[in-house]
């Protein structure tokens, strides 16, 4: 029953699902994520942006993206956001619409895909998100004008990869938050072996309304040194 309502019954659905994942939003939100599905309904036809049926935008674009909330730090305030990858928004242009204050970085090297964020961006009138039409490894903690409190990354690279692109835009108080897939426990632990000292990472289990089965997720922070305050 629960999916025939997320995938089927929009907004209504997406109002329970979020619900769902312990987030209430708020109308403006839910204008917001709607301009941006209506936004990506007109670029997928030609561009293909996502292979997800349209009839399951809502729990693989929306709810999934929006579970990732549950993994940031507690009583955050306005925070630094970067999305690796970008690609149709997913998922920073979704948590930039369910945090407006935090600064959301989405960085995206094809450039369809990120004309694209640029025309979702305006039209969800989002001031503080910005689009960086590059490749990752050209990031810098100069060049963003900050560093990085959450790195998110979806259908990126390796955790080793993400961890090592990231590392130097990485505040000393902030965590990657990964989404991955069926390999995730396989790679968590030759990561765990290689960054030993260096970095935990644990893996979470995600329940995403509509979504029968757990989502996992990797959460990585640096290891911080004895007499280090935060």
């Amino acid at each position: 029953m629960t999916s025939i309502i997320i995938r089927n019954e929009f907004p209504g659905g997406l109002k329970d699902g979020l619900k769902r994942l312990n987030y209430p939003a708020s109308d403006l939100e839910i204008n917001r994520l709607a301009a941006y599905l209506d936004r990506l309904k007109q670029w997928n036809r030609i561009h293909n942006f996502t292979g997800f049926a349209p009839e399951d935008w809502i729990s693989r674009i929306v709810l999934e993206s929006a579970g990732l909330l549950q993994f940031y730090p507690e009583s955050s305030g306005a925070l630094n956001v970067v999305d690796f990858g970008s690609g149709a928004g997913i998922p920073g242009l979704v948590l930039a619409i369910l945090r407006s204050d935090d600064s959301v970085f989405l960085i995206e090297s094809r450039r369809k895909r990120a004309d694209f964020l640029m025309e979702a961006v305006v039209a969800c009138a989002l001031e503080h998100v910005r689009v960086i039409a590059g490749r990752v490894e050209t990031l810098s903690s100069d060049g963003l004008g900050c560093n990085a409190d959450i790195i998110v990354a979806r259908a990126f690279g390796s955790i080793d990869e993400i961890v090592r692109l990231g590392s130097s835009i990485l505040g000393p108080n902030g965590r990657l938050i990964l989404p991955r897939g069926t390999q995730v426990l396989s790679e968590a632990d030759r990561f765990r072996k290689a960054a030993s000292g260096v970095w935990t990472i644990r893996i979470e289990n995600m329940q995403v309304p509509g979504i029968p089965a757990p989502q996992a997720v990797a959460v990585i922070e640096r290891i911080r040194q004895k007499g280090v305050e935060r």
